[in-house]
């Protein structure tokens, strides 16, 4: 490399820096500097890319639409196996090669999963762009398998599937999951489990790569400072000849919402790591984001939690941590979150005390010396929490590898990639009623169950 070029990538990382990490934008408000745009390639394979030209970064995912609802309850963890590989080896570069061309560039490239498909993500900055998207492309398209990487990973595996047997919270995750989406398309986990992982074979990973390489699987969604025609001509010698496998484009439609499964009694495991507490969630049916009522369910959650710390938490010392909220997937569930509890007897009623504040419009705030709650209405609280749901929101797309995530899991879940703005534009038109009506129909109103993993010496001290 000549001494120009040295000098042009130091004074690239210099840029990095001040915009305070790896793919910076200048502030939370700060969107890239041009609007989204759609390209197609000749196949159909739509490229959304959003062009910023503020700094030398450059942020691309190729998201795969399929997930769990395609695979049995045995291929749990098979896709999340087979996105792992693509990124650990491939025809043109070994898992060595990869790693040194990461190190030298500062690029990374991988992989992640979600219950509606899977990413392959590439960050770098744009003067190492045909240097890395060709690892990041022929890792999707010609996956090696390396013997010793596929060791590495299902040693992995065995750890994890063993670590969620031990670890209660782990644990009341996979027993809410596999309890609430019994007899949905979302049964199957998208992490392996103990049964999956005899069938996570190479031989099983290939025959779903040969199903995921398919035009109507695939979208492209880039992010930063990039060459928009050559960037496109790239996609297009590499995936624009891809065949369309499922010609019918039903094949991924959006179903409609399916419900989480709740039975009457409640599940109590007893566990040996956590004895002397336990961890307990209360589990209801939710509205899915792409519906009008989600924004204000998510904010009365928000609200919520508050009337719960205060109540649970800082009157009765009950627990360390409660927590409301609603989740953001298409079998979606609501719950009340308690960590570490400590009263057993009361724990559940304490929680009452909490919904019948909330209920009242009551929401306290604050204990006083003397024991009592300082209060305030939702009406009054309510332009605070909107500026804290959009502040968190924004803080997770700082960075152009944020953006560029948003927009595939969007896309990945709703066929839209825009649905999560429209979430905050959502927002910004809750009102307190609005509010109080959600609180009712899903907090209060719907079906729920409890679950918790216990201490062996407490479990049967929880009183429901």
């Amino acid at each position: 490399m000549n001494k120009t070029k040295s000098i042009q990538i130091i004074l690239c990382l210099l840029v990095i820096a001040l915009f305070a990490g790896c793919s910076s934008i200048k502030n939370a408000s700060q969107e890239p500097s041009e609007a989204l745009k759609r390209y197609e390639l000749s196949n159909g394979i739509p490229v959304y890319i959003q062009k910023d030209t503020s700094n030398q970064l450059v942020s691309i995912v190729l998201t795969i639409s399929g997930g769990v609802t395609q695979l049995t309850p045995e291929q749990a963890g098979l896709e999340m196996a087979l996105t792992r590989m693509m990124t650990e080896g491939s025809e043109q570069y070994s898992y060595e090669a990869i790693q040194n061309l990461e190190y030298k560039t500062s690029a990374s490239v991988y992989g992640s999963v979600t219950s509606d498909g899977s990413f392959l993500n590439l960050t770098c900055l744009n003067y190492y762009l045909d240097d890395m998207l060709p690892v990041l492309l022929d890792g999707f398209l010609h996956p090696a398998y390396e013997p010793e990487q596929y060791t590495a990973m299902m040693t992995d595996y065995g750890q994890r599937v063993y670590s969620i047997t031990n670890d209660p919270m782990a644990l009341l995750q996979q027993t809410l999951h596999d309890s609430l989406c019994e007899g949905t398309p979302y049964e199957t986990n998208a992490s392996p489990t103990e049964q999956s992982l005899p069938f996570i074979t190479v031989d099983a990973m290939d025959d779903l790569h040969k199903k995921i390489v398919d035009a109507d699987r695939l979208a492209v969604f880039v992010v930063g400072n990039c060459d928009v025609k050559q960037l496109l001509s790239q996609f297009e010698r590499a995936l624009g000849s891809l065949p369309h496998v499922h010609a019918d484009s039903s094949f991924f439609a959006l179903r409609n919402r399916d419900e989480i499964t709740l039975h009457d009694n409640p599940v109590v495991i007893p566990h040996q790591n956590i004895d002397g507490s336990a961890v307990m969630v209360q589990a209801f049916a939710a509205p899915a984001p792409f519906t009008p009522e989600y924004a204000a369910t998510d904010l009365a959650g928000e609200i919520y939690s508050e009337v719960l710390y205060q109540v649970v938490r800082e009157k009765h010392g009950a627990c360390y941590t409660p927590r409301a909220g609603i989740g953001g997937s298409r079998i979606n569930f609501g719950h009340i979150q308690l960590y570490r509890v400590s009263d057993f007897a009361h724990i559940t009623s304490y929680v009452q005390e909490a919904q019948t504040l909330m209920s009242a419009d009551t929401i306290p705030f604050a204990i006083n010396n003397d024991g009592s709650f300082s209060f305030t209405t939702i009406e009054e609280c309510l332009e605070e929490y909107k500026n804290q749901y959009i502040n968190a929101s924004y803080s997770s797309q700082l960075t152009y590898r944020g953006v560029a995530q948003s927009y595939a899991s969007s896309y990945l879940a709703y066929k839209d990639p825009f649905i999560r703005k429209q979430l905050l534009t959502d927002i910004q038109s809750v009102t307190a009623d609005d509010i109080k009506r959600a609180f009712e129909t899903y907090f209060v109103q719907g079906k729920k169950q409890w679950f918790a993993v216990a201490g062996t010496d407490v479990a049967d001290k929880i009183r429901f």
